[in-house]
């Protein structure tokens, strides 16, 4: 079903959740222009509709939680969101105009674009990379453009030589802004859009040019199993081997170290 709002007041209380039920899918339906703040919005299977006059823009601030595909739909107009994005669903940004991310998004699905889709300047995104190949992403068709931050956690990632993830794998115009940065890498000296970030340990960079996060490097010089920064951290150096138990505890430094 719909729900209507013709004007732009605050929503009271602490929680609207717009939930699907069978086929029928959940409608925010926005009328007028300018700033609407929900503290927390959830799109359990839902679409939020920019029926604002045409070529109008209108901002969404708060927290937007996703818990199955919803969508944001730049139908009349353009899409601001400042609201933090959190969830596991994917979201899709749908419509012939503009959405606009500007808040910190810790969305673990994907983002799947067929409007166009800005990151801005203040505005980050999340990437959780697993086993090969296994992450979310941006995805669709439509036109992107990346002024924000990337914030990868690679506390799950393969550290496999070769292994790759397709972050950005729109295949529609993608434009990087000098302003874009991935949290915790460091960039060439390239042009933006032909940028490559590396983490400062050399294991991992990520490549504008192809939207691929990849692993380039070894953080194991001794090939012992042991990470070369956990070793340095435990003892100083790299002398140790992963059967040894310098501290006669009776568990190994690799079983330590997992």
């Amino acid at each position: 079903g719909d729900l209507l709002l013709p004007s732009l007041e605050d929503v009271a209380g602490d929680r609207l959740v717009l939930a699907q039920v069978g086929t029928d899918r959940a409608n925010l339906v926005w009328k007028n222009n300018g700033k609407l703040t929900i503290p927390f919005l959830g799109l359990d299977g839902a679409v939020v509709n920019q029926a604002a006059g045409n070529g109008s823009t209108v901002t969404l601030d708060g927290t937007v939680h996703v818990t199955r595909p919803s969508d944001l739909w730049a139908n009349n107009g353009s899409i601001t969101v400042g609201a933090a994005i959190s969830g596991t669903a994917q979201l899709n940004l749908t419509g012939g105009n503009t959405v606009t991310l500007n808040g910190a998004s810790t969305l673990t699905g994907n983002i799947n674009a067929t409007a166009t889709m800005v990151l801005g300047n203040v505005g980050s995104l999340k990437f959780v990379p697993t086993t090969a190949g296994a992450t979310n992403a941006i995805t669709g068709t439509g036109a992107v453009t990346l002024a924000g931050t990337f914030v990868i956690d690679l506390g799950a990632a393969s550290t496999t030589l070769g292994d790759s993830w397709l972050l950005v794998a729109s295949s529609g115009t993608k434009t990087y802004g000098a302003t874009f940065a991935v949290s915790g890498f460091t960039a060439d000296a390239g042009a933006p859009g032909a940028r490559k970030w590396t983490t400062g340990d050399g294991v991992y960079q990520f490549d504008e040019a192809t939207g691929l996060l990849s692993v380039v490097g070894s953080n194991d010089s001794d090939s012992d199993t042991l990470p070369d920064d956990w070793e340095m951290a435990s003892f100083g150096n790299l002398g140790q081997t992963a059967t040894g138990d310098p501290d006669a505890d009776g568990t190994s430094n690799r079983a330590e170290f997992l």
